[in-house]
């Protein structure tokens, strides 16, 4: 779980061939940035260093707040299934 202000860096590896089909990776992380767009700005683009490709997210606090009172309950929703996997206290 991230807290609030946390950055998430997505990474990707790719192994043997898979460098010859770099163009896969970069729509995986395309799709992962557009799946978060209405929460996160990128900080970082899109950047290949020897085999990874990675890219850094930021919260936007102004997005957060806009999307927090659009979707009032989502906050609940996305919270509810991380308790259920912490551990019971005995």
């Amino acid at each position: 779980m991230t807290a609030p202000g946390d950055k998430v860096k997505i990474n990707l590896r790719f192994m043997g061939r898979e460098m010859a089909h770099q163009e896969a990776g970069v729509a995986v992380i395309k799709k992962a940035i557009d799946f978060v767009k209405d929460l996160a700005l990128v900080e970082s683009p899109l950047k290949t260093e020897g085999k990874n490709l990675f890219t850094l997210l930021a919260p936007d606090p102004a997005k957060v707040k806009e999307y927090i009172k659009i979707h009032p309950t989502k906050k609940d929703e996305v919270l509810e299934p991380m308790k259920e996997d912490e551990p019971d206290e005995e």
